[in-house]
């Protein structure tokens, strides 16, 4: 599952990449300045929808294609779940429901798309979904977030 977060995360720092350009390591810090995550953070539509349900007292960084810098926060209830932020200025969400190595589903959303990877018996096989599956399938508990959750109609941005 972690090799399946470092690519997802790879891709979320690289799309705007150039192809010329050779791409240099990632590198992971365990433990991140959480004020400069919240600098990118602040404002973002995702962030401003889920900020309560993270834990920002332990960020993680990546430092990964040209330099660009990562960074993520579980949530606090489950550590399957991530809100990442970039110094580009995107916001990805991903959700993990492994069953163990070689079997599961992850979901990533990112701009109001969202994919999900299906991974059986080692074998994974990647397809785009919707905001509303995306949200039925990894994010049932969390109300209000954008591409993540949608509000019910009584509830005010």
């Amino acid at each position: 599952m972690k090799k399946v977060l470092l690519i997802v995360l790879v891709a979320f720092a690289s799309c705007s990449r150039n192809p010329e350009k050779l791409l240099s390591p990632n590198i992971v810090v365990a433990q991140a300045n959480a004020t400069d995550f919240l600098s990118l953070a602040k404002g973002k539509p995702m962030f401003l929808q889920l900020n309560q349900y993270l834990d920002v007292t332990r960020i993680e960084q990546v430092t990964g294609a040209e330099n660009v810098i990562i960074y993520m926060a579980k949530f606090k209830d489950d550590p399957n779940k991530i809100y990442a932020v970039n110094t580009i200025g995107s916001e990805l969400l991903y959700a993990g429901k492994m069953q163990d190595e070689k079997n599961g589903t992850i979901g990533v959303a990112k701009n109001g798309e969202a994919i999900a990877i299906e991974i059986k018996n080692g074998v994974q096989s990647i397809k785009d979904i919707n905001s509303n599956e995306f949200t039925s399938r990894f994010a049932k508990a969390y109300h209000g977030g954008i591409g993540f959750c949608q509000r019910e109609a009584s509830k005010q941005l």
